[in-house]
């Protein structure tokens, strides 16, 4: 990987563990192609307690378990006026406190501020990983990046309301 962050994609909070899980054997690490509506995935096997690459699978973006999402999420992270049509009335926002190193900052923020607060979101291709066996569709979607050696993580929680998505949730 030639970037700095990856992303990963979970349905609910209890996949979300599945990060730290020492007995998962399987995971896919999915380079997602935005713009070219394309999927290429990695698929590792734990073998005798190593991981091993058993196959390369290329898909169309329409395909993947997230495709739906992932559509919704090119537009979020490319258009800002789609952006703030996106956003729930109030969004859960909580921060490490600039002032105290050992401080959390938890409120609210409002679409009319959320420019202040919006992270920087990958564009063209982002790298997902998926634990384990991929889950059904839901509700709700924790979208994360995660810096690869600066130890930065923003989640963004999504939440499917009257068949749109929103952003209902923002932790930096």
């Amino acid at each position: 990987m030639n970037v700095g962050e990856y992303a990963q994609i979970f349905n609910t909070p209890e996949q979300k563990e599945l990060v730290n899980d020492t007995t998962i054997a399987d995971a896919i690490v999915e380079k997602i192609f935005l713009n070219a509506d394309s999927v290429r995935q990695y698929v590792f096997s734990r073998c005798d307690g190593r991981w091993l690459l058993t196959e390369i699978r290329d898909q169309q973006l329409s395909s993947n378990a997230n495709a739906k999402f992932l559509a919704f999420y090119q537009q979020f992270a490319t258009d800002s006026a789609f952006q703030r049509i996106s956003l729930c009335d109030e969004i859960a926002f909580s921060s490490a406190d600039p002032d105290d190193d050992f401080a959390e900052m938890k409120g609210f923020i409002t679409p009319g501020s959320w420019e202040a607060f919006a992270p920087e979101l990958p564009q063209d291709s982002i790298y997902n990983i998926v634990y384990g066996k991929q889950s059904t569709p839901s509700k709700e979607k924790i979208f994360t990046i995660c810096g690869i050696s600066n130890g930065m993580e923003t989640e963004l929680i999504f939440q499917l309301k009257r068949g749109k998505w929103k952003l209902a949730s923002l932790t930096e």
